[in-house]
């Protein structure tokens, strides 16, 4: 950071790295940018539910006994093999 004439600060342009120092940066922004297009894409063709919505929606599934399912089991399951894993000390 450096102070413009007005005393403001401002990103320095001298610091920071171009595409000639590190040549995989353009390709993961590219990426990250791809993503995130396919990614508001994905959440613009989803129907505009509200929190409140979905949360009366589980209830009822819950209560007709419809909520839990093989599929959700394994899932959770798998979460939890993971994240235990995860945080186990190297030996």
């Amino acid at each position: 950071m450096h102070r413009t004439k007005d005393g403001c600060r401002s990103a320095s342009h001298e610091t920071s790295s171009s595409s000639e120092d590190d040549p995989d940066k353009d390709s993961h922004l590219r990426f990250a940018g791809r993503r995130i297009m396919l990614l508001r894409a994905n959440f613009a063709d989803r129907p505009r539910t509200s929190r409140s919505e979905r949360i009366r929606q589980i209830r009822e599934q819950i209560r007709k006994g419809e909520y839990e399912s093989e599929e959700k089991l394994n899932i959770a399951i798998d979460r939890l093999i993971h994240d235990v894993l995860r945080r186990r000390p190297q030996d």
